[in-house]
């Protein structure tokens, strides 16, 4: 898949007009990987599928994976809250990350807390999408009591997994295989996990965070360029992606495995043709198609259109962002009213970026952070999206000035 930015702004930033030009990727230049489902299964396993509609999840008392799943900082009460309000919202699937270093360091403990929080999901009516690995923001992930966050910058402690010291030694990614087989054999055959997500944005350059270019705010120099060079990281992440999918296939799970596509331009010409490149080699390796897009209405609906002339189902995993024009309304109601998707099983599920403006995650905020002084949010205004027909907002993560647009069962059908 030949990937077209127009007019992105940066690495990991909302509003990237995504205008794929579809040309997947096959050839000796490619890792090699266990064949992926049919595509009649992956149609079956879909049909079986409610409408999907849901957030990509971290409780408000949490800043990254280590403080949702770490032991002294894991939360069931904020969990299970904070979910209530998701099924409030007609929400029933979430997309939750998790972290290869619990693992190494206790890998009992953190299989229990994955499972509590499983189960907590489930008696909420939720779903969940289990992502292993996570290319996006500090590369260098540290076990144990967390930073505080960057005041008004966009997820400033989310950490990388595995992070640049395993990726950048390919001896050290082969000890990932126990974890990725320890999680996968878990949950192969539990229908609260709905489906695998490989790696999160895989080789994502964080050309505006972490990286030596781009631009950032006084409140992050710290994090200049702490990542690894664009052309390392984008082959490291392949290879990466090719043995997460070995090791998953040889477990043989009951869900499909994903990895989504996007693109964020690293700066780098070189780099962004290998990560291009393997864009197009990862749609014809996964068991579904995934994708991320924070464009308006006209560019998400191209993307759709082109991926799912592939025959697969299509998930969008990461959308929404009203600063940009990406917003519920009307793209929600696209991908619930689809014609074409829904008769050939391949209509898109929809998961937006954040449930809530979490308190330690700074998630509501976009371009990676918020320059200038912050304005307080008058109560009954933030979260709202520019919409036609008349909507009420819902109180979320403990904050009476966090508020979300609360959404019908059944969006309003919209078209491009």
């Amino acid at each position: 898949m030949s990937l077209s930015p127009r007019g992105h702004p940066g690495a990991a930033e909302p509003g990237a007009h995504f205008l794929p030009t579809l040309s997947v990727r096959k050839g000796a230049g490619f890792p090699s990987t266990p064949p992926r489902w049919s595509a009649r299964r992956t149609k079956e396993w879909f049909a079986t599928q409610p409408w999907r509609q849901g957030a990509n999840f971290l409780p408000s008392s949490a800043s990254n994976q280590f403080e949702m799943f770490q032991a002294d900082t894991f939360d069931e009460a904020t969990i299970s809250r904070e979910l209530g309000w998701a099924a409030k919202l007609n929400f029933n699937a979430v997309r939750v990350f998790l972290h290869n270093a619990m693992w190494t360091d206790d890998a009992k403990g953190f299989l229990k807390r994955v499972d509590t929080f499983l189960h907590i999901a489930d008696s909420h009516g939720i779903g969940t999408m289990l992502v292993l690995f996570d290319g996006c923001w500090d590369p260098h992930p540290k076990l144990g009591k967390q930073l505080e966050p960057r005041p008004r910058v966009h997820n400033s402690r989310w950490v990388q997994a595995p992070g640049a010291k395993i990726l950048g030694d390919p001896a050290a990614i082969d000890k990932l295989e126990g974890y990725v087989k320890g999680v996968v054999g878990r949950y192969a055959n539990d229908s609260r996990v709905l489906l695998f997500d490989m790696i999160n944005e895989p080789d994502n350059a964080n050309s505006g965070s972490y990286s030596s270019i781009g631009d950032r705010v006084p409140s992050a120099e710290d994090a200049w360029g702490k990542e690894l060079r664009p052309l390392l990281k984008a082959q490291a992440a392949r290879s990466l992606i090719a043995k997460t999918l070995r090791w998953s296939r040889e477990v043989g799970p009951s869900q499909p495995l994903t990895v989504g596509v996007y693109w964020a331009p690293s700066g780098n010409e070189e780099a962004d043709q290998y990560r291009g490149e393997t864009g197009g080699w990862v749609l014809g390796v996964v068991d579904v198609t995934s994708f991320h897009n924070y464009d308006q209405i006209r560019g998400v609906a191209t993307e759709v259109l082109n991926l799912k002339s592939l025959g697969r189902p299509v998930i969008c995993s990461e959308y929404m962002a009203r600063g940009v024009g990406s917003t519920f309304d009307p793209i929600l109601g696209y991908f619930r009213c689809e014609p074409a998707a829904q008769a050939c099983l391949c209509g898109p599920c929809s998961m937006c970026t954040a449930l809530c403006a979490g308190l330690k995650t700074s998630g509501r905020l976009i371009g990676g952070s918020l320059r200038g002084a912050a304005k307080p949010t008058t109560p009954g205004t933030a979260g709202r999206s520019s919409t036609r027909r008349s909507q009420r907002g819902f109180t979320m993560c403990s904050a009476s000035t966090v508020l979300l647009t609360m959404l019908p069962s059944t969006p309003t059908c919209a078209t491009p």
